[in-house]
């Protein structure tokens, strides 16, 4: 078969002389102009003063880093200011790295940025400083021209990173900004941190994904030509071959390109490249390993050594490090890095900064791979030493960790763990605290104090999330320490334990363990250490019924007494909880006495807990739903202002949408709750009623589970679990429902005013109601209405009025059974029970057609207008077709579906109709913040859920649609 001729015209035959590289780096970006003019238009809108974030994603080698670059150098010639930074294998260990590296270069910082050392100093608040100084930064940045934020390999991010990446891509959503992340798809397992954290920007739709493809065969094709040189197309045979043995990936096809020309297949020869076989028959190495091995073979010794130390240093690596690791001279060390970088094994990170980096992960992972086990152990000795050694005050713990752990130097690796640990807690980076600490644990010697660094562990553990970790390690702690018969440390281990037990739901044991762990402290007379005790047996307390104020007291006075302010908020929280459990007074005083403390002390989780049961007790004194919403609005916005989320704080949120009608953001959030966790069952047991809602009550069977788990949790969870009968009331299976609803007669009767009971109560006589039984419909109204009842909220009114309706009809007396269940319609009115709100309207409707006066019918039609609204806002068809039956037998007309235009104005809640009005009134978000008295990032939400409701893209649009609404 004669050669396929390749017409590129070389200079000289130097430039393909076996003992030199032959460049095969295509010098255009092929295929890629579909992603490039996403990227741009996404610059375009942020040129209008609207901060985006994109997510540049594609398999490794399928050239993002080009297409980034490439976006880059279009960006600054359309005015913008760039700033990229690269995440590596060792980032994972350094806090913030890439924005710390991207910043180095800009000479207008305040002094905070300037030193990653000045990040990790020792507040208590230090991360969430952090997070803020950076967007201080950006944000000023952004003043003077559009600025792209760009971070290269977002998969080796640290959690710090991807923290502050979720933080700008929030706090700078009125600048100039454009926030970039591109990463590997390919490196995303089920597991790994940057998979959630995608999710969250994309379903909250703070950002604009952007993925990468394989090169089609027609670019492939096109990289051949381009990268040859030639000047009519690839022969297809060879292009065919190569697409698909490379599977459109453009780093293979280079790759394979400069191996076949280097292993004599593609050979330059009468003025032309000519590939020597067939290309059926070419055979592409098992790997990337396996060509980029062969060109390494092909190196001088000297850059082969180079290259190797500079594998085992990391990704990038930087030349002063590398030459006084290979003791090589400037001129050669500078000849083996030009001969790397020709044969396009690394490339310079940016000129006249002396740093390298290898061109792809998979590059370095071959070098590597080409060393005995016994030369890596040897080499990371090396780099550990000469970091170690290196002048100055700084030291990189987590890099000396890792380089020593894998030189198989247990003491220093060890010790150098423990250090990167606390390095990592000062930042709030829990995940890469655990992950030290639990590598510590392994190599701890047995002169080590196994069982303290155990309680280490169990900390971080619980605080990443992992409280089975963190309980099985303080278990392990404990029976160390029962060992050596040291009570105190059994004391400490019991704390660990409690908290551990409690955030699994196991509540009794909790309670348990830690009235435990008080007698063994209160016996060794450890007044500081009683005072951390204390605080857990007051926050248990808070969730039972009898609402004890005695632990809190003990809290505050151990905690001011040993000089522990945060502990003292927590004591005051507490007590100022289960002061308004009994409806006095002076709880708000002790609560906005911790909201002061905890603000003094800048700490984001204080400062939610004291503004949560601000909120608790503003409900039990009877608070209405609007006035509720603000104060709940204003503490959501703290804590996204300080990029704080917990569980609970996730609950709170799915509660919100869920009581909006927007069930498919109730859904985004719920699944980012630890699922094992108490929270877990309580949101999940709310998105099984949006799962009947809308399917149907054949996923009422998942109830059973979830209610099983939270009859274990603490009594605020087994209370809530009462509430299961609303799901089953949905469903039409009220006899299921009156049987989930027993259990609320317990607390009922032993004195609980859990507002979830009341819940219970209104689906218990309901379920009767449609059963038609009598006997227990009046055990359950007789129960409903018992006097001697401390706190009167809101939803207990609505059942007792409920209750009060139906008593009424039962005599006879139809007048006031109308007026009572108008009565809990207006109680349970905008409430965070919306189905328990439909069965009142329902009810209230049934009444008025059943007394039939004039207008009845037409008042009956609007209580059912309002209800339908709500589910067709909600997207819940099952629902509303039992809505539609329900209007049917009654002869009432269905209320028709919104025209587009109208349904999209139903489908915003009160507040962004509010938000909306005043958006077309011409007010700014600072204005409109003022003017609703809620944050100004609230407003900023607000006007872009409108946008997506509304199909708008500026607030003018939404002022012409709300004109537009408003002549209709």
């Amino acid at each position: 078969m004669s050669p396929v001729h390749l017409n590129w015209r070389c200079e000289s035959r130097e430039q393909v002389n076996r003992a030199a590289p032959v460049r095969m780096l295509c010098p255009v970006l092929v295929g890629r102009e579909p992603e490039l003019a996403s990227l741009e238009a996404i610059l375009a809108e942020v040129v209008t003063k609207r901060g985006r974030v994109a997510l540049l994603g594609g398999e490794a080698g399928i050239g993002k880093s080009r297409v980034l670059d490439a976006f880059l150098s279009r960006a600054r010639a359309s005015g913008a200011r760039t700033l990229l930074g690269h995440c590596s294998q060792a980032e994972d260990r350094r806090p913030f790295g890439p924005f710390i590296d991207l910043l180095r270069g800009v000479r207008d910082l305040p002094p905070i940025m300037r030193t990653e050392s000045d990040l990790a100093i020792a507040d208590p608040d230090a991360r969430y400083r952090a997070l803020r100084s950076f967007g201080s930064v950006f944000g000023d940045l952004a003043k003077r021209e559009p600025l792209v934020v760009a971070i290269d390999d977002l998969h080796w991010a640290d959690e710090a990173t991807l923290d502050l990446f979720a933080y700008l891509a929030r706090a700078l959503r009125e600048r100039q900004v454009l926030l970039v992340g591109a990463y590997r798809t390919d490196e995303l397992n089920r597991l790994h941190p940057l998979r959630g954290a995608l999710a969250a920007l994309a379903q909250a739709r703070l950002a604009d994904s952007v993925i990468l493809r394989p090169l089609t065969l027609t670019d492939t094709r096109e990289m051949v030509r381009t990268t040859l040189g030639l000047a009519t197309s690839a022969p297809k045979d060879l292009a065919a071959a190569l697409h698909e043995r490379c599977e459109g990936n453009p780093f293979f096809v280079e790759e394979l390109l400069k191996a076949l020309a280097e292993t004599g297949n593609l050979v330059w020869r009468d003025g032309t490249w000519q590939y020597v076989g067939r290309p059926a028959d070419m055979v592409v190495p098992a790997s990337v390993r396996d060509i980029v091995q062969q060109r390494l073979d092909l190196l001088a010794n000297e850059t082969r050594v180079a290259l190797r130390v500079a594998a085992v240093i990391g990704i990038s690596f930087d030349f002063p490090l590398l030459q006084r690791l290979t003791a090589a001279t400037d001129h050669e060390l500078t000849n083996a890095l030009r001969a790397a970088v020709a044969a396009q094994l690394v490339e310079e990170v940016s000129e006249g900064t002396d740093r390298f980096r290898f061109r792809h992960a998979l590059t370095r992972e071959t070098v590597l791979a080409d060393l005995l086990g016994r030369e890596r152990r040897e080499l990371h000795r090396e780099v550990a030493a000469a970091l170690e050694a290196r002048p100055g005050p700084e030291i990189e713990p987590e890099e000396l960790a890792y380089h020593f752990d894998e030189a198989g130097e247990r003491e220093p690796a060890f010790r150098y763990h423990v250090l990167a640990s606390a390095h990592a807690d000062k930042l709030f980076a829990f995940s890469n605290a655990r992950k030290h600490l639990e590598r510590a644990v392994e190599l701890a010697s047995t002169d080590i104090d196994l069982a303290g660094l155990q309680l280490r562990f169990s900390r971080a553990a619980l605080l990443a999330g992992d409280a089975r970790g963190s309980l099985r390690a303080a278990e392990d702690a404990k029976g160390r320490y029962e060992k050596r018969g040291d009570p105190r440390g059994i004391a400490l281990a019991l704390c660990e334990i409690s908290d551990a037990d409690w955030y699994l739901g196991q509540a009794d044991e909790a309670r348990r363990v830690a009235e435990e762990s008080v007698r063994v402290l209160e016996s060794l007379g450890t007044p500081c250490e009683l005072g951390d005790a204390y605080r857990r047996m007051a926050q248990l307390a808070l969730f039972d019924d009898d609402a004890r104020t005695d632990w809190a007291e003990r809290t505050i006075e151990a905690a001011r007494r040993c000089g522990q302010p945060a502990t003292e908020v927590v004591g005051l929280i507490c007590l100022g909880g289960a002061l308004g459990r009994q409806g006095r007074a002076e709880a708000f005083e002790h609560l906005h006495a911790a909201l002061r403390l905890a603000l003094e002390l800048d700490t984001p989780d204080l400062v939610f807990r004291a503004r949560l049961f601000l909120i608790d007790v503003d409900v039990r004194q009877g608070a209405s739903p609007i006035a509720r919403r603000a104060v709940y609005e204003e503490m959501v916005d703290y804590a996204k202002k300080h990029a704080f989320s917990t569980d609970q704080l996730l609950t709170l949120e799915v509660e919100e949408a869920i009581a909006l009608g927007d069930f498919d953001e109730a859904l985004r959030l719920a699944g980012q709750i630890t699922p094992d966790s108490v929270y877990g069952a309580d949101s999940q047991l709310r998105v099984a009623l949006i799962h009947v809602a809308r399917s149907g009550p054949e996923k009422a069977s998942e109830v059973d589970a979830l209610r099983r788990r939270l009859l274990n949790a603490p009594m605020l969870w087994r209370t809530f679990a009462t509430t299961t009968a609303q799901v089953f009331l949905l469903a039409d299976q009220p006899r299921e429902a009156l049987a989930h609803a027993e259990l609320a007669k317990e607390h009922l009767r032993a004195g609980s005013q859990r507002f979830a009971l009341d819940v219970a109560v209104i689906c218990a006589i309901e379920s009767a109601r449609r059963l038609g039984d009598d006997a227990a419909l009046e055990s359950w109204i007789a129960l409903a209405l018992k006097a001697g009842v401390a706190v009167e909220t809101l939803v207990r009114r609505a059942r007792r009025a409920y209750a009060g309706a139906e008593h009424a009809r039962r005599e006879g007396d139809l007048g006031r059974a109308l007026a009572l269940s108008a009565a809990s319609v207006e109680a349970l009115d905008h409430s965070q029970w919306p189905f328990i709100e439909t069965v009142a309207r329902l009810r209230h409707a049934d009444l008025l057609l059943e007394r039939d006066d004039q207008d009845d019918r037409a008042l009956a039609g609007a209580e059912l207008a309002r209800v339908v609204a709500f589910w067709r806002r909600a997207g819940a068809p099952w629902y509303l077709g039992r809505l539609r039956d329900w209007a049917r037998e009654r002869r009432l007309r269905m209320p028709p579906a919104p025209t587009p235009a109208v349904r999209s104005t139903r489908a915003l809640t009160p507040r962004e109709r509010e938000v909306a009005a005043l958006v077309t009134e011409g007010l700014t978000n600072q204005q409109i913040a003022e003017r609703l008295v809620i944050g100004e990032r609230t407003v900023e939400s607000h006007v872009e859920r409108i946008m997506d409701k509304l199909s708008r893209h500026s607030r003018a649009e939404i002022a012409a649609w709300m004109s537009a609404a408003a002549r209709r």
